[in-house]
């Protein structure tokens, strides 16, 4: 009875701290209910991570500038023990300088900024810069180039479509002067400044600008590159990594002309990771303004104040409670079967970066191979261990040739299927085969079945903007969850699957 009493107070007690909790922050501070979607703030973040040998270091980075489309706010650079010189030129670019005596080991600087935009569009220049006047192509090279030049010619019918084949031509070489010119140019932004110095030798005046469109929000994030090309007096602007003509919109210029975003002396193994967050917290501002003088351990312990990349992060893992506590629910009240316990919710989480239909196809298509070989694995008597690592090498060969094969036919939803968990995928098959030997293939497949549903169930909830948006600001919420899970974990009575199961029995048949 005592314990029955305590279990009492203890959920209690946990809705009462979560609701007085997220009232406060609600009602008290002013925190809002929903997500902005007008915002036009954002977080930018880059991490330059180096190795240094123990000398002289110097690193050069570009930065963004403001200008009529946006500002640029609260600059901030984390770099210990290294000096830093602002340089801007001329009126392209902006960089900073650091520079550090002696240097030994793993370095790692952080840049961030807030980004506003402004209610303007993109124009383009009224006149057309200078040509090349050095393109910096050895002999070979020119030669190359010229017949690269009169190949893309034969193929192409105005300007527009001499620059758009080219453009395909560099990221998909065809021909040999092609092949010869690329060689050892990894990077997109190599390739883009191959591309401008060809358009100058076929007379077609060009610029480059580089940056990152701002709609796409996350971690390691890929720098886009945009040319704007002088045809038929006019400027047009083309889209490199998409290889189209367009406008940029929401495009945040970083830095223009043929300089990488950051080089160095005496570093190695340079690594740029660029995070991007649409700023939750200009829609708090006003809030924690108030606060961080009457309250400032709020703002102090508020997942706000962790770098953008780690709220991203976040903002998944708070989903997953919420999620477990919907398992929970459908497991032990509903009476759905499952494989596993959390493998519906991290099936779930794949769902939210392959989309919903292209991962019930890319998941059922894995299991039910992985099921066709976990079946001829059986002949073979294997142990336990060696079976599962031949299932986890089964199944990386079928995510790799799903990849593949829907490359090669234009879908690409199947890049994505290394979203999918492995781990979880070959424990799946593996109990999967388990049920079919014992209770039949009906039980196997019901099961299946139930753990797509859930996994489909799980996907509708993570997607909503609300409810991320809830979870990230008022993370207390858990605690309800907590308590719900305690209380439906005491529950032992029927299930409502049970009710159909013993209807007949029920009816006295």
């Amino acid at each position: 009875m005592k314990n029955v009493s305590f279990f009492k107070i203890l959920c209690t007690l946990l809705i009462v701290i979560s609701v007085s909790i997220f009232s406060y922050k609600a009602f008290v501070l002013g925190f809002p209910l929903k997500p902005d979607e007008d915002s036009n703030w954002w977080n930018i973040e880059a991490e330059i991570i180096f190795d240094a040998k123990d000398n002289a270091t110097s690193l050069t980075l570009q930065l963004p500038r403001s200008d009529y489309l946006y500002d640029i706010s609260n600059e901030h650079i984390v770099a210990r023990g290294y000096g830093a010189v602002y340089n801007e030129v001329d009126q392209k670019n902006r960089s900073v300088r650091l520079t550090k005596r002696r240097a030994d080991g793993k370095q790692i600087i952080y840049y961030s900024a807030a980004i506003r935009q402004k209610d303007e569009q993109y124009s383009l220049p009224d006149s057309p810069p200078p040509n090349f006047s050095d393109l910096n192509f050895t002999e070979a090279q020119l030669t190359a180039a010229d017949n690269l030049i009169s190949f893309i010619g034969e193929k192409s019918f105005d300007s527009e479509s001499f620059i758009s084949l080219l453009a395909e031509e560099i990221k998909k070489p065809t021909n040999s002067n092609t092949f010869y010119l690329v060689e050892g140019l990894k990077s997109n932004l190599s390739k883009v400044n191959l591309m401008v110095k060809i358009l100058a030798l076929a007379g077609i005046a060009s610029d480059t600008l580089h940056g990152i469109p701002l709609e796409f929000e996350g971690r390691n994030l890929s720098l886009f590159h945009w040319v704007e090309v002088y045809v038929d007096n006019k400027w047009r602007t083309f889209d490199f990594n998409n290889g189209i003509f367009a406008v940029p919109e929401n495009f945040l210029i970083w830095w223009r002309g043929s300089i990488p975003l950051a080089k160095g002396v005496g570093i190695e193994d340079l690594r740029i990771n660029i995070s991007v967050q649409q700023r939750i917290e200009s829609q708090l501002s006003h809030s924690l303004a108030l606060i961080q003088k009457s309250a400032p351990a709020v703002t102090a312990f508020s997942l706000l104040s962790l770098p953008v990349d780690t709220q991203e992060l976040f903002k998944t893992i708070l989903l997953i409670p919420l999620g477990a506590l919907l398992l929970v629910i459908l497991r032990n009240v509903i009476g759905i079967s499952t494989f596993g316990t959390f493998m519906p919710i991290l099936v779930a989480l794949a769902f939210v970066q392959t989309k919903l239909l292209a991962g019930i196809i890319l998941f059922s298509t894995i299991v039910a191979l992985g099921m066709f070989f976990r079946l001829l694995f059986e002949k073979l008597h294997l142990l336990l261990v060696p079976r599962l690592a031949a299932i986890l090498i089964i199944v990386v060969l079928i995510m790799a040739m799903l990849s593949i094969v829907s490359y090669r036919l234009g879908f690409n939803f199947g890049l994505s299927v290394a979203m999918f968990p492995m781990i979880i995928l070959t424990m799946t098959i593996e109990r999967m085969a388990i049920v079919w030997d014992e209770n039949g293939a009906t039980a196997a497949l019901r099961q299946g079945l139930g753990s797509l549903c859930i996994a489909v169930i799980a996907y509708l909830i993570f997607v909503s903007s609300y409810i991320e948006f809830i979870l990230f600001v008022y993370p207390e919420v858990q605690l309800i969850f907590l308590a719900f899970t305690l209380l439906v974990g005491r529950y032992t009575g029927y299930r409502l699957m049970d009710l159909y199961r013993f209807k007949a029995f029920a009816e006295g048949k």
